[in-house]
Parts: structure tokens; sequence; C-alpha cells
């Protein structure tokens, strides 16, 4: 049995339940949350979104300067689940 977890988006009203280590962008899009992104490979940093609680797994934080790592923004193209997180989208 895959472990899930919860997943906020607050902006958007919606919470579901994602399976660990579940892509975001891909999770989102399923859950009808639009959010946009170009190269899906964490260079453009079109698909950034600020992570308001939790952590997830980054693949890549290429787009993503120090102060916006800081600022809690995570690119969702390169971002797996693996607890209970609040976005501000």
């Amino acid at each position: 049995m895959t472990e899930t977890h919860q997943v906020e988006f607050r902006k958007s009203g919606i919470v579901a339940a994602i399976p660990d280590g579940e892509n975001l962008l891909a999770f989102a899009e399923e859950q009808g949350v639009a959010i946009p992104s170009l190269c899906r490979g964490g260079s453009c940093g079109t698909c950034r979104v600020r992570l308001v609680s939790g952590d997830v797994n980054l693949e890549t934080v290429k787009a993503l300067t120090k102060s916006q790592r800081y600022q809690g923004w995570i690119l969702a193209c390169s971002s797996t689940v693996h607890e209970d997180i609040v976005l501000d989208v």
C-alpha cells in the first residue's frame, strides 16, 4: 500500500491526497490546479510556487536564487512530496 500525504492548494481551495514520491506539477494538473510551466526540467522557473508549510524533495533548484529558496519558493516540476504540504497556489 502506497503512503499518501495531504496537499492543500490554498488559493485554489483544493485539498487532495498525493501518493508518496509523486511529482507535484503532474499531480496539480490532475487536480485541475493551474501552475504555469515551460521546460519541466527546473531550468526556467516558470512553475515556481511558494511552499507555505511542509517540505518537498527538490531534484534541482537551478532556476531559484538563494533568496527565493529562503522565502519558501520551490519548483513544482522538480518537486516530489514526502509529507503533508500547503502551497500558496
